[in-house]
């Protein structure tokens, strides 16, 4: 594209001849007052201005000082045209703001040299300006994420310890006699582990926790239940429609992700249509690769006001939003893309004002002998040996010791780490203790009960702690980190393999 000059001269012959050498390499407007030259600056936006010192009305120096009060002009390249010669008159150019000062009569030579020149120079001084500006935007950004990242840190380790007895409890009440009971506990600990997982993914999105855990997936079946949520909680003025395919195949993912993919673009789509109704398509298919390999393919559209073009490019950006206070955050696309692209996917979308929008997002299919996992209930294994559980908080050290008494252990709990007795210590067979607890945390009471029993086996949960990873649990001869919420049998499984001094690597 060709960089813009205003010529403006008072003299009709200065004008033809600059313009006349100029033309073929730039896109002109050629101008014969100061006030021409001011109207019409924000309409062409020039790259260079030749600008007439002595014109009747506004003269040239008049027109500079009013162009550099504009801060959005201060790249804008000036060169005065004049027939002021003297040293004083070109000091006050300078300081008025002019890139160039040229005295009349000039050559035409010099003139195009000059142009060039300042062109040039304002291309650079935009290419600067726009780093300047991606920087600026990176450090925010990084500001952002630091400040979610701050966010969900905080809440993480209060939330899993929330969800710790709310999916234990369930767990106790799966077995009940009564069919009905033990069914709606059964989904009351499918939905503790979902939020479970869930933390994890804002942890992951704002950097601060390892990568959650991928399965071989049937995506189908999440899209489906992630559905029946959908279904429960729009209005009615919104049509529902869903085309799945149950012969997709296979996955490798986060169960919770998915989900939480579906449950954020359905949303969208909602927010977008709930002013005017509409219809939302979900759709899951294969797409055929050749060469024996497929993509699993992921569509939701909706019929609503769509996203304005100007916008678009920002769409996935974290804290970007156009919908009012109350109703949206802004992380929602961003965390879309984020598990997307974390789960080696790709998310595209298309977007029309006034007819809707659609994302499809494309996920590599497993070979087809893949199988799935065999999630079969593992019973608890348990035992008659002597555990100390601490923990801050008196109803999940209360909740353990019931969890723990009930497959044969003899268990004291308390949930005060600096009233556990040293006789206590002295005769306990495992060590089970919480990171995060006021007074001491949980490798500091574990290093003050190895002055007692230097070889008790350790095992440390936690709900979230930056203070402790599986690397320096293993240096602090931590034999399991548990992270909240966990399930019996794991706690079970962990404890048999502890007190058999194995460590998980």
């Amino acid at each position: 594209m060709m960089q813009k000059v205003m010529i403006v001269d008072d003299n009709h012959q200065n004008r033809l001849v600059a313009s006349g050498f100029l033309e073929d390499d730039y896109e002109l407007l050629v101008l014969e007052s100061g006030e021409a030259c001011l109207a019409k600056l924000s309409e062409f936006i020039p790259d260079v201005i030749l600008l007439d010192w002595m014109m009747p009305g506004l003269d040239g120096l008049e027109v500079l000082q009013r162009i550099r009060e504009d801060t959005a002009s201060r790249n804008l390249r000036v060169i005065m045209l004049t027939a002021k010669a003297q040293p004083k008159d070109i000091t006050r150019a300078w300081r008025a703001g002019a890139n160039d000062y040229i005295t009349k009569p000039f050559e035409m030579g010099d003139l195009m040299d000059s142009v060039a020149r300042q062109a040039a120079e304002k291309l650079r001084l935009d290419e600067l300006d726009r780093k300047w500006r991606e920087m600026e935007d990176g450090v925010r950004q990084a500001q952002k994420m630091e400040a979610l990242g701050s966010l969900a840190g905080g809440i993480a380790h209060d939330f899993n310890n929330i969800l710790f007895p709310i999916q234990a409890f369930a767990e106790m009440q799966m077995t009940h006699s009564d069919t009905e009971v033990a069914e709606n506990a059964a989904e009351i600990k499918k939905a503790a582990q979902r939020a479970g997982k869930l933390v994890d993914q804002i942890l992951s999105f704002s950097r601060q926790s390892r990568q959650t855990e991928k399965e071989i997936v049937p995506m189908h079946i999440i899209v489906k239940e992630a559905l029946k949520l959908i279904r429960a909680s729009f209005p009615a003025s919104i049509d529902i429609r869903s085309v799945i395919r149950a012969d997709c195949g296979l996955v490798m993912a986060d169960p919770t992700a998915i989900h939480q993919v579906v449950m954020n673009l359905c949303t969208n789509a909602m927010h977008a249509m709930e002013d005017t109704g509409g219809t939302l398509t979900v759709r899951l298919e294969t797409i055929d690769l050749g060469e024996g390999c497929s993509n699993l393919r992921l569509s939701v559209s909706d019929t609503g006001c769509g996203i304005p073009h100007d916008i678009r490019d920002a769409v996935f950006n974290p804290y970007f939003t156009t919908k009012p206070p109350g109703k949206g955050t802004g992380l929602g696309l961003a965390m879309v893309k984020d598990i997307v692209e974390n789960l080696g996917g790709a998310i595209e979308m298309e977007s029309q004002v006034g007819e809707g929008t659609l994302f499809r997002m494309d996920f590599k299919a497993l070979d087809e002998e893949c199988s799935m996992p065999d999630d079969t209930p593992v019973k608890p294994v348990g035992g008659n040996e002597h555990l100390l559980v601490v923990d801050d908080e008196p109803i999940i050290a209360d909740m353990l010791g019931k969890i723990l008494g009930n497959l044969g252990y003899r268990v004291q709990a308390f949930s005060d780490p600096t009233k556990v007795p040293d006789a206590v210590t002295e005769h306990i067979d495992l060590l089970i203790t919480d990171m995060t607890m006021p007074g001491m945390n949980g490798v500091v009471l574990t290093e003050k009960v190895r002055k007692i029993r230097p070889d008790l086996p350790v095992i440390l949960m936690t709900g979230f702690s930056e203070a402790i990873d599986s690397d320096l649990a293993r240096k602090k001869g931590i034999a399991e980190l548990l992270y909240k919420p966990v399930g019996q049998s794991d706690i079970a499984a962990s404890i048999r393999k502890a007190l058999a001094g194995q460590t998980t690597d």
